[in-house]
């Protein structure tokens, strides 16, 4: 995760969703932990670009992932619906 928001600040975008979407593919229930976060930050990368339909299912996941959220995360579930 850290490789992927230091390649982020970089702007080395490829390479950030890359490690993104590692999170995304793999079957670790230690990256498990990172994976709504890697979905976020999708998300932007897709937004960012201007591929909206990308954008929306990274943000898809990322409210499915959150489903049964925590109230402080209840928020940030809500801006990505």
């Amino acid at each position: 995760m850290l490789r992927a928001e230091h390649e982020l600040e970089l702007r080395d975008i490829e390479t950030a969703r890359s490690y993104y979407l590692a999170f995304d593919q793999s079957w670790s229930p230690w990256d498990s932990i990172q994976r709504s976060v890697a979905y976020q930050a999708l998300a932007k990368i897709a937004e960012d670009r201007g591929d909206l339909e990308t954008a929306a299912l990274w943000y898809e996941r990322l409210v499915d992932a959150w489903a049964n959220a925590d109230p402080e995360l209840v928020e940030l579930r809500e801006f990505a619906r």
